[in-house]
């Protein structure tokens, strides 16, 4: 025995078969239990869909639920926001700071500027203030 396929079992539903055709498939159909299970998952595949509108009690928990939720949003302070932020991105927090210091701690032991000492002139002149002689010292340099 040959089962029907989907097709025929579609235009069956939609009564789009010829009359000699239809009654063939209805013969069969009553035979054949496979052939009987395929037609009712077709007629309820393409059977039109019912609104489902949810119960009462579903609506106002649903309500209830979110308006409890607006007044703990509402009741937040400052520092409960600043809390939670760092708590969700306390990692890339960390690991900017971490940037931050190592930034810094590469600008003053590595790179620092090459500081030259100024050259200190030492001006010894005599009663009159006549210029008797110029010297420059370098820096850790001493007097004698």
């Amino acid at each position: 025995m040959k089962h029907l396929n989907e097709l025929t079992l579609l235009a069956l539903v939609k009564n789009s078969l010829d009359k000699d055709e239809a009654r063939k498939a209805l013969l069969h159909i009553e035979k054949c239990d496979i052939c009987l299970k395929k037609l009712r998952l077709i007629k309820v595949a393409i059977a039109p869909q019912k609104p489902v509108e949810p119960s009462k009690d579903v609506l106002s928990s649903i309500l209830h639920y979110y308006s409890s939720q607006l007044q703990y949003y509402d009741k937040k302070t400052f520092k409960n926001t600043i809390s939670n932020f760092v708590q969700t991105y306390r990692r890339s927090i960390a690991f900017t700071f971490s940037i931050l210091i190592v930034g810094i701690l590469i600008t003053i032991f590595i790179l620092k500027p090459g500081y030259k000492s100024i050259p200190h002139i030492l001006y010894v002149a005599d009663i009159k203030g006549k210029n008797v002689l110029t010297q420059t010292l370098i820096e850790g340099q001493r007097i004698k």
